[in-house]
């Protein structure tokens, strides 16, 4: 169903959004359910950048896939964006420490840590 929908709407973050959360639920660990969840959820942040959501389930899939330190990063700045700003900098200060530096991942901590700092 959410494929034939995103056919017909590929702009629409929020129908991403609801097929990733239904991979999420049914996928268990399935490494193949999960980077398309992933994936889902990486291109409904471009339609829907404000939504906290995103960031809370690429968490949750990073996590299944045993890459904490990556759902680190996502919970970090999914703090971010609820002004839960001491958090946010703690969950980007302890992801960076792991992260290899110039990564994306790790671009993203040191950019949570700088907003934090402004």
């Amino acid at each position: 169903f959410y494929e034939k929908a995103i056919k017909v709407k590929p702009s629409s973050g929020l129908i991403r959004i609801a097929y990733a959360q239904s991979l999420l639920d049914t996928a268990g660990k399935s490494p193949a359910a999960l980077q398309k969840a992933i994936d889902e959820l990486k291109r409904a942040q471009i339609d829907e950048p404000r939504t906290t959501r995103v960031k809370r389930l690429l968490a949750t899939a990073y996590g299944r896939k045993g890459e904490e330190v990556k759902a680190r990063v996502y919970l970090a700045e999914e703090a971010l964006m609820q002004g839960k700003k001491s958090q946010a900098a703690s969950m980007a200060k302890s992801a960076l420490a792991q992260l290899p530096p110039g990564s994306p991942e790790y671009i993203r901590a040191q950019d949570v840590i700088s907003s934090v700092d402004e």
